[in-house]
């Protein structure tokens, strides 16, 4: 695998890598990864280290042209906003497989109608091969190239559906890389799966701000509906009142399975995760 080369970025206002051969596109292919990494304005000459958020589904981050749906997260202003706050972040997103997403974000076996199919092979995913790529490849190369803080209290493994049931993995994983983990996470299609990380973690002591999140419209079919809040309410159970663990849950009723609904979410999530108290 190549290393990603190191990219000085304009310091006045806040950026994205971008490559040299295309120096208005902020994408960059690594290990076939779509890799986007924002930088807070004057990073590089602050002396500071950041926090840094690992996203899931990158394209659907600041661009609606590349957004499923045509609706982005709208983080680069969240992250606009954070810094103007004085909460300066490093993101770091990285692009689903074009055609394997759910085979790449299935830690567990599936046996979910429909999902399963999808992820192949009997239910089975290949969601620890990507979360080895992200400990074991991405984040030591972003730790090396930008002004990141490494502590796990400054770290983030953040996103939605399968991306969210991915960063969730990641905290139960390697806590000692993850402290931080949201936002909302379709944990039925994995079964028990995630629940059982969550215990075993637990266990050993794992720690961190866990941001959970569900809407009561992700499903036109009833049953996956109820799926979806029964097993965020299952999840809220095992880490309410857990020392070191702080926990926010949010249920809208109307919120839809969609990328509007996780960008009206964004900016209170991030808040709560990068909080300090």
């Amino acid at each position: 695998m190549a290393d990603l080369d190191p990219v000085r970025i304009p310091t006045a206002a806040p950026s994205v890598v971008t490559s040299a051969s295309t120096p208005r596109t902020p994408r960059r292919r690594w290990a076939g990864v779509d890799v986007t990494v924002w930088l807070p304005p004057g990073c590089f000459d602050s002396g500071r280290r950041y926090p840094v958020l690992y996203f899931h589904d990158g394209h659907n981050l600041w661009d609606a042209e590349t957004a499923f749906g045509g609706v982005d997260w709208g983080l680069d202003e969240a992250l606009s906003d954070l810094a103007a706050a004085g909460t300066p972040v490093i993101a770091v997103g990285t692009a689903c497989h074009p055609t394997e997403r759910a085979r790449e974000y299935t830690p567990h076996r599936s046996t979910w109608p429909g999902f399963a199919e999808l992820v192949g092979d009997d239910g089975t995913g290949s969601g620890a091969d990507h979360l080895r790529f992200w400990t074991d490849e991405l984040k030591p190369q972003i730790d090396r190239l930008f002004p990141t803080s490494s502590a796990a209290g400054d770290t983030a493994a953040c996103g939605s559906s399968a991306g969210g049931v991915m960063a969730l993995y990641a905290w139960t994983q390697r806590p000692d890389l993850f402290g931080l983990a949201g936002f909302s996470p379709a944990l039925h299609l994995c079964g028990d799966g995630v629940a059982d990380d969550v215990r075993t973690a637990l266990a050993a002591g794992a720690a961190g701000r866990l941001h959970v999140s569900v809407g009561g419209q992700e499903s036109e079919d009833e049953a996956s509906r109820r799926a979806y809040v029964d097993r965020a309410k299952e999840l809220v159970a095992l880490l309410d009142e857990r020392p070191g663990v702080a926990l926010r849950y949010c249920y809208d009723s109307e919120a839809p399975h969609h990328e509007s609904a996780w960008r009206a979410l964004l900016p209170e999530a991030l808040r709560f995760l990068l909080r300090r108290d």
